[in-house]
């Protein structure tokens, strides 16, 4: 059954006929000089913008409109709608089983994964190409109910100190000299490559000073850290820290408290500071050992 068309298809076809009209009534090379002339005028097709047309489009036109009149003018769907035309089916197939692997992972995450993989170049599959492919396969995290959920990247380092990456964690409970109890915070950086902790203390306040006391050692003891990688805790918003030369290269996290890798990290070396003291309470001026 022939497709009926619509009504931006007939403004399409009205479009076309504009550039048309004089060549139809034109005989001989009169019509190849007219379609000249309108093929170096700007019209304004039915999306508002304003399109010029080659000669060689005008003669198709032509020859489609003296085979089917005006209709023959409206543009006719592909015969390849909906199929793979930009991703080959091996690429395809393997974003397929990386969402289907984890549903919450971002389509421009399933490309950089595929990139990484040389299972294509960069910036030969487009995100938005992609989405739509997935989504006709019931792959859109709209249709696995994962948009929205909360994603990570892993970080990968090649060498010690290419990243190091501090923050602050609660502590074990210390005696202070007033005899009171309080909870300690544990200032650490972590170099990722190795795990090692260049530097590591308790402190009774996540401040500037705390934060800066504890990075003067590190640069003291082992030199600048390529990247210092850090979240949005109050002794990281300091303005000072910020604008203190010299200063490496900072990746400030836009996460919410508790949900970075930097925490994540400290969290797990105050887990084994405190396994070690068996959780005891400690004078505030002692340092675990």
């Amino acid at each position: 059954m022939p497709r009926v068309p619509d009504d931006h298809d007939l403004a399409i076809a009205a479009f076309r006929h504009r550039f048309l009209a004089d060549a139809l009534e034109a005989e001989g090379e009169a019509i190849i000089t007219i379609l000249q002339a309108q093929a170096g005028q700007l019209r304004t097709d039915p999306r508002g913008q304003s399109r010029a047309v080659s000669v060689r489009t005008l003669a198709r036109w032509l020859a489609a409109y003296r085979r089917g009149g005006f209709l023959a003018l409206c543009p006719q769907p592909r015969k390849d709608r909906g199929a793979l035309r930009a991703i080959p089916v091996e690429v395809f197939a393997r974003a397929q089983a990386l969402r289907r692997e984890k549903p919450a992972r971002p389509t421009k995450t399933i490309i950089d994964i595929l990139v990484r993989e040389k299972t294509v170049a960069r910036g030969t599959v487009a995100r938005s190409t992609l989405d739509r492919h997935l989504a006709s396969q019931g792959l859109s995290r709209h249709t696995l109910r994962s948009l929205g959920q909360k994603t990570f990247r892993r970080i990968a380092t090649t060498a010690p100190f290419e990243l190091v990456v501090a923050d602050f964690h609660h502590g074990p409970y210390v005696r202070t000299a007033d005899g009171s109890l309080r909870r300690a915070l544990l200032g650490a950086h972590i170099d990722h490559f190795s795990r090692f902790i260049p530097e590591g203390r308790y402190f009774l306040h996540e401040d500037y000073a705390a934060l800066r006391f504890g990075f003067r050692r590190l640069l003291t003891a082992f030199g600048l850290p390529q990247t210092y990688y850090v979240d949005n805790g109050p002794s990281f918003q300091a303005t000072r820290f910020h604008r203190s030369p010299p200063a490496p290269r900072s990746a400030s996290a836009s996460s919410t408290p508790r949900r970075t890798r930097a925490n994540a990290a400290a969290s797990s070396n105050d887990s084994t500071e405190r396994s070690r003291s068996n959780s005891r309470p400690r004078s505030a001026g002692a340092r675990s050992p």
